[in-house]
């Protein structure tokens, strides 16, 4: 080997690449709490359960929820998020339907200190939706219902990427059965397993090819050079 190519190939020796990684990151919420109406100053975060009433109820509720995204690698790209809550009980256990909306929450709140007088405000746009049937109230405690939408999975990107700011989740049942509760259990449940989650699927870039010169390989490139000057 001619010495004259070894500057090629200590530089070309900087090339490097890494595979792509695909994971899954499964985080339990940080903050939960609802609110009624009818008790406007009353808080519940320490409710095991997290109720929803129709929203024009006269003791309508809006349900909160949030997580904490420190835990996701620097640089992930998230491809997929959805949520999973876990039912408490509803009630009555009849014939009944409901549909609960998702929405952006954007403004702060504090499990230990929200009220229905206090509760942030939420987003125009919808996220998602749950519809339950008369069968989902004959469910038993601990069924899970997953939640997933491409705007979801959008929001909880920029909430990661610090475009929009991570204020949570707003959750309401504008349509259901009159005189009626769905409840979902919160992050103060007694059963840890059922502590509403979020699953994020994310994928870490792969690195573009590079040429890094090293000192040495700098040094002898410009031994060279010269070496052909004088030559």
């Amino acid at each position: 080997m001619k010495i004259k190519s070894l500057p090629f190939i200590l530089l070309a020796s900087g090339l490097f690449s890494s595979i792509s990684s695909a994971d899954i990151l499964t985080l339990d919420a940080d903050q939960t709490a609802y609110v009624n109406k009818s008790q406007g100053e009353t808080n519940f975060g320490t409710s095991n359960n997290l109720q929803l009433i129709n929203v024009f109820a006269s003791n309508g509720t809006f349900m909160y929820l949030s997580w904490d995204l420190s835990s996701l690698p620097e640089g992930a790209l998230i491809t997929d998020a959805n949520i999973t809550l876990f039912k408490a009980f509803s009630s009555p256990e009849t014939t009944n339907t409901a549909t609960i909306t998702v929405r952006q929450a954007t403004s702060a709140w504090e499990q230990a200190t929200v009220t229905y007088d206090t509760r942030p405000t939420y987003d125009t746009l919808e996220l998602t939706s749950l519809s339950l049937s008369d069968t989902d109230y004959t469910d038993p405690e601990g069924t899970p219902y997953t939640i997933t939408s491409t705007a979801l999975t959008d929001l909880i990107s920029n909430w990661a990427d610090g475009t929009t700011t991570n204020d949570g989740l707003a959750f309401f049942a504008p349509a259901m059965s009159s005189g009626t509760t769905f409840s979902f259990r919160s992050n103060n449940s007694l059963t840890p397993a059922y502590i509403p989650e979020l699953s994020i699927t994310y994928t870490i870039p792969e690195p573009s090819a590079a040429l890094v010169i090293t000192p040495l390989a700098a040094f002898i490139f410009i031994l060279m050079h010269r070496r052909r000057k004088n030559a």
